[in-house]
């Protein structure tokens, strides 16, 4: 019973980590989407509280194209820190795309739209002296592995 139990794991095992476990449609369909996510709560003493996260989804449409959206979520509490502060929240939503003209380099490029400046600190750009609270980014680049 042990070795038929044994193989069963290492079958499934095997199946799972290459996609033969799903048959059919369910494979074709789902197999060029990718989604991954995070949720935290970080507490440093009564002074200070974080809670955030993110979400993406990616789809491969061809076979050495993907395209990606992304949205992240940021709070801050700081004891002194006026709670409207643009500093202790970030909103960001971002799109990208992705070419692999070979498996080991690819280039990519992508829009962010953050508001609130918790990641993102501008320079000051009002006559004030306060910071604008929307940040508009772009970002190319190329990754190579070996």
């Amino acid at each position: 019973a042990e070795t038929a139990f044994a193989e069963a794991v290492r079958t499934v095992s095997v199946q799972t980590s290459d996609g033969t476990l799903l048959r059919g449609e369910v494979l074709a369909r789902w197999h060029d989407f990718v989604g991954t996510g995070e949720f935290f709560r970080a507490v440093e003493g009564d002074a200070e509280t974080h809670l955030g996260g993110y979400a993406e989804v990616a789809w491969n449409f061809l076979p050495r194209w993907q395209v990606a959206l992304r949205f992240d979520e940021s709070h801050q509490h700081l004891d002194g820190v006026p709670a409207e502060s643009p500093l202790l929240e970030h909103h960001e939503a971002a799109a990208g795309l992705a070419y692999w003209p070979s498996p080991s380099l690819v280039f990519k490029a992508s829009y962010h739209n953050a508001n609130g400046n918790r990641f993102a600190v501008p320079a000051l750009s009002r006559p004030d002296g306060t910071i604008d609270r929307q940040t508009h980014l772009f970002v190319a680049g190329a990754q190579s592995s070996f």
